[in-house]
């Protein structure tokens, strides 16, 4: 393992801890792009070697922004999206930080998206081009779930109320939410 960590004095720390750049995503990443860092061939490539001979604690911090930076621009999903191959990596990193409140709500979140801690991968749509016969058979039945959206529980659904359906929602929006309704377990 090569240590590429600066020596710093307090001040120079507190500095670059508290350095804020307008194209960076948090304060602080002056501790993560420092020369010696960006020399290791590899370093911002989770799971490389080069990536591997940087500390523990520099790992961490490095998944720690690309985590801040996904999420503040673009929500969890698309950290998930963008990190799908690291998602354990992701959630190790955060495990590491032994901030409670944050690691209930990320695992949290990582379930939802990623359906398991132990081996997340980041759960993806049913295509429908691969099961049609799923989707011909289950039509009929989410047409009847989105027309009993717009009621009150205690009133039956009605043809006026599938008929609505049928009229305003497109095939394709059909299909969207068809495969929203998979994906979440519904």
């Amino acid at each position: 393992m090569n240590d590429t960590r600066p020596i710093m004095s307090d001040a120079e720390f507190d500095q670059a801890a508290n350095y804020v750049d307008e194209g960076w995503w948090m304060t602080g990443e002056s501790l993560i792009h420092v020369k010696s860092v960006m020399d290791v061939f590899g370093w911002d490539r989770y799971g490389h070697p080069g990536n591997l001979s940087l500390t523990p604690a520099q790992r961490v911090l490095m998944m720690w922004s690309d985590i801040v930076g996904q999420v503040a621009n673009g929500g969890f999903e698309q950290y998930c999206d963008n990190y799908a191959k690291d998602l354990a990596l992701g959630l190790a990193a955060v495990r590491a930080l032994k901030w409670p409140d944050l690691q209930a709500r990320f695992e949290r979140a990582m379930i939802e998206q990623a359906g398991s801690l132990a081996d997340p991968v980041l759960k993806q749509p049913v295509a429908l081009t691969d099961e049609p016969e799923k989707w011909q058979a289950s039509r009929k039945r989410l047409i009847r779930h989105l027309a009993g959206l717009r009621k009150p529980w205690w009133k039956p659904i009605t043809r006026a109320n599938l008929a609505f359906v049928e009229e305003h929602y497109w095939e394709v929006r059909l299909q969207l939410a068809y495969q929203q309704l998979v994906l979440s377990g519904e």
